[in-house]
């Protein structure tokens, strides 16, 4: 697609987005639908060993856990999806400024200007806060800013949406804490989701830490270049950063006795250097894999390197190996994520594996929640028209099950206010093994042609055991939907959607 019919698609879509928005915000709406198809190369890691993995537990602990380990970091490498000063962003930049302030912390920053603009940081507080000239150790953030990808050749809403924050808190005993999902930003209030910590066991072995920090110097790398070869220029520096946040004692977010007790279990295993443990010792939480594999369509260096050029003959195999796995095994498949709306490779494998009598689970988001999350009813017609032709193709004969989940807030009123599931991740269980394919990808069509994504193969019997039971701990916000009633409403589709379906797939 060229620059001008990438600019004319999003007018358009913007503009038939406002009589949709009902008091929400327009400009976000426009976002949802003004996405264009693009392919991606794959870069595969090896499988590591040498890794010890802690589960970060829920929401209010998660934050707190990664808060107090940014607080004492030398280093903090993050690149996420937008980052904005609010509910949660501003205790997290107020912890990468202490650690900038009192530890000399290098701090390099990555996430996207469109996004972080549309969530009101118009003016990109949080680069000012981390290149403070004030600091020991000015911070550096590449912020992918619209006009300097369509100025590069680059579609103006190509994305990173890694979720990645690399800490090192001094040899050996460096932190990865890798959010499936979630991010620092308001966004995650009230929403499901996950974060583990990757650590190095033996300090002299590889172990998936370095893919991961090898994820992150690429997109930096990229973000780099892409400043560079725009025409135009962007200011890379603002001054007097640390003014813009207020200054105020470490925000606290655990609340019940449990929750402040399993967060200093957290940091205790944390703040000491990962052993190798016998399986009967570790903790409930923590999980030495048997391997770790690492993938990333590195979307973003290939677009870079060739200006957006030839994009079609880019590869994109980042769930090329999920995929193959689907096609031989058989057992039970638990999917969570956000949206359902694969390829066609990843469809058919799953048409092949319940077909062979086996049990697809769907968790996924409801109308609701894509209504007060996304603003956005378009989400959800999609997941039920892409459920409902997964269904239509499986043979009755066959015993194989499909079972669609939706969240219902009603079922817990304390998330109304931001009624979503953010996690992305896919159990593969049977009696003999379990193992998890989890990371940023949503495991979409659009994911597998657009975002710059990352995915993992945790190949671990205990943490595949381990999620499934988090997941039935959460069965009672979701309603369990018959074919029936998928296929009611895959065949009464809105207008709307029926107009923007080809938009709707590019962007879930």
């Amino acid at each position: 697609m060229t620059y001008s019919r990438s600019v004319l698609a999003y007018i358009i879509f913007y503009a038939t987005t406002l009589f949709n928005s009902k008091g929400r915000n327009p400009f976000r709406l426009g976002f949802l639908l003004a996405f264009y198809v693009i392919p991606a190369f794959s870069a595969e890691y090896e499988t590591r060993g040498n890794t010890e993995m802690v589960y970060l537990g829920s929401k209010n602990v998660d934050l707190d856990v990664q808060f107090s380990l940014i607080r004492a970091a030398t280093s903090i490498d993050f690149v996420g999806y937008s980052q904005t000063i609010d509910l949660y962003g501003e205790p997290f930049m107020q912890a990468v400024h202490a650690a900038q302030k009192n530890n000399g912390a290098k701090v390099r920053f990555v996430y996207d200007r469109s996004l972080s603009m549309d969530k009101n940081d118009l003016f990109n507080q949080v680069k000012a806060i981390i290149s403070d000239p004030s600091l020991p150790c000015r911070g550096e953030a590449l912020c992918a800013h619209p006009i300097e990808k369509l100025s590069s050749g680059i579609g103006f809403l190509d994305y990173v949406h890694h979720k990645i924050t690399i800490l090192n808190l001094g040899k050996p005993d460096e932190v990865v804490l890798m959010g499936f999902g979630r991010g620092k930003t308001a966004n995650s209030a009230g929403w499901i989701d996950s974060s583990v910590a990757f650590r190095r066991i033996n300090p002299n072995l590889p172990y998936v830490g370095d893919d991961i920090q090898a994820m992150f110097d690429s997109v930096y790398k990229a973000l780099g270049k892409l400043a560079d070869q725009s025409w135009i220029r962007i200011p890379r520096q603002v001054k007097r950063g640390s003014t813009l946040l207020p200054e105020s004692s470490p925000k606290t977010f655990s609340i019940t006795s449990i929750e402040k007790q399993h967060t200093a279990e957290l940091l205790a295993l944390l703040r000491t250097p990962a052993i190798l443990t016998p399986a009967s010792e570790l903790k409930p939480f923590q999980f030495q894999p048997k391997g770790v594999k690492a993938m990333s369509n590195d979307l973003f260096q290939q677009l870079v390197d060739h200006r957006g050029k030839n994009r079609d003959t880019y590869v994109n195999d980042n769930q090329r190996i999920m995929n193959a796995e689907i096609r031989e095994f058989n057992g039970t498949i638990d999917w969570t994520s956000y949206s359902y709306g694969p390829t066609d490779g990843t469809h058919q494998a799953l048409v092949d594996f319940v077909n062979r009598g086996n049990t697809l689970n769907l968790y996924l988001n409801g109308p609701v929640a894509f209504k007060v999350a996304m603003d956005s009813e378009f989400a959800m017609p999609y997941t039920y028209e892409s459920v409902g032709r997964l269904i239509k193709e499986i043979k009755p004969e066959s015993g194989g099950k499909v079972n669609l989940y939706v969240l219902n807030p009603q079922r817990n009123p304390e998330m109304l206010e931001a009624p979503y599931i953010h996690r992305r991740m896919v159990v593969f269980s049977n009696e003999k093994t379990k193992f998890v394919y989890a990371g940023s990808d949503p495991l979409t069509w659009s994911a597998a042609h657009k975002n710059d994504e990352n995915l993992f193969l945790i190949e671990d019997v205990r943490f595949g055991k381990y999620m499934m039971d988090v997941t039935s701990s959460e069965l009672s916000h979701f309603d369990l939907l018959t074919h029936e009633e998928t296929l009611h409403f895959d065949a009464n589709r809105p207008w709307k959607y029926l107009c923007l379906r080809s938009l709707v797939r590019k962007f879930f």
